[in-house]
């Protein structure tokens, strides 16, 4: 029996189809055809095993030859499943996966282009409806917006040891002892070329600005932090972490409990109790 899926992954649809006359039967597959209406809103890594085995008992393990279609990250998902299955002790049951990976699309992008296009035609109708229903500014609203981990630790925790270490360099002091002072943020930007700083104070003024930092420029900063509000903006290559489909900010904050400025706590509470950015919270 042949099959072919082809499954989007955003929505969760996927096509359908066989070689199986018999498939179009009512009387046929009524099992593995529950699963299918059953998962129409799920994953496909949820169902597709009960899926192959309900069909196995439907059509008496018939040797399956498998077309999927999707993204790699799918295609990995269901290679796994197969794999499990076809190597289940007390299961003679021949499974052949030819898998088809589709490139991942960049929506956000796809859709700039669409309006691009409409911005060059001035007179489009589409385009100006979409402005007046605010679309295009919600659309520009999406593509500023940044993805935010902020890292909470008592003080001397190792939150700055982790983030050097997915950074790939001694980039944040960090010492056996309350060492950080300031909130800093690091901004992954895949393919630049050393990291780049800039200091504001409580206010948002710009205290200063500097291409390829270093340790000790931080170092500087960073004690004037106990006595002073101010915060790093950091912009460079985080190495160990692709961002190229999302706009990622890595948060070092100072312990809540560094008893040398007592505004560190409020500044971990407003991290955590922020449902406007809706920020990722890794805590030890």
């Amino acid at each position: 029996m042949k099959i072919d899926i082809a499954y989007n992954s955003y929505t969760y649809k996927f096509d359908f189809k066989t070689d199986d006359k018999s498939f179009n039967n009512e009387k046929c597959g009524k099992q593995c055809k529950q699963i299918i209406r059953e998962n129409e809103k799920n994953r496909i890594e949820k169902w597709f095993e009960s899926f192959l085995l309900k069909l196995g008992e439907d059509f008496g393990r018939p040797d399956l030859e498998i077309a999927f279609t999707s993204i790699q990250y799918e295609c990995n998902n269901v290679e796994e499943i197969v794999s499990k299955m076809s190597i289940h002790k007390n299961r003679n049951w021949k499974i052949t996966l030819n898998i088809v990976v589709i490139e991942d699309k960049n929506v956000l992008g796809e859709l700039h282009e669409l309006i691009n296009t409409m911005v060059e035609s001035k007179e489009n109708t589409l385009y100006k409806q979409l402005g007046e229903m605010q679309v295009l500014s919600k659309i520009e609203e999406i593509d500023k917006s940044e993805v935010s981990v902020v890292f909470i630790a008592p003080m001397s925790a190792g939150k700055s040891t982790l983030i050097n270490a997915l950074i790939g360099k001694d980039l944040l002091p960090s010492q056996n002892q309350a060492t950080t002072a300031t909130i800093c943020k690091i901004k992954d930007i895949d393919g630049k070329e050393g990291f780049d700083a800039v200091i504001k104070n409580a206010v948002g003024e710009i205290l200063e600005e500097k291409e390829n930092i270093d340790l000790s420029f931080i170092e500087d900063y960073n004690d004037k932090g106990n006595t002073e509000d101010i915060e790093i903006f950091i912009e460079g290559d985080i190495k160990n972490i692709d961002s190229s489909d999302l706009k990622l900010v890595l948060v070092d904050t100072p312990g809540p409990n560094n008893s040398e400025n007592i505004r560190h706590k409020e500044v971990t509470l407003n991290y955590i109790k922020d449902k406007t950015n809706n920020p990722l919270i890794l805590y030890n």
